[in-house]
């Protein structure tokens, strides 16, 4: 079984790569994170092979670099 493994994207990222096809997976969803308000989930959906990814991202740490 082959793991999918990949980094998080920066929080201003509208398309990243997709771990298992490498085609264009593009930002679907945008939402807080229900366990820690700091954070959002980011959901990406491929353009090619339709694989969903959901990846965290800091705003704090986001925010702290404009």
């Amino acid at each position: 079984m082959r793991l999918l493994t990949s980094t998080a994207p920066s929080s201003t990222a509208t398309i990243a790569r997709c771990p298992q096809c490498g085609g264009a997976a593009r930002i679907r969803l945008v939402e807080p994170d229900l366990k820690d308000p700091r954070k959002e989930q980011h959901v990406f959906e491929c353009d090619v092979c339709g694989l969903p990814r959901a990846y965290l991202i800091n705003q704090e740490r986001a925010t702290a670099r404009h």
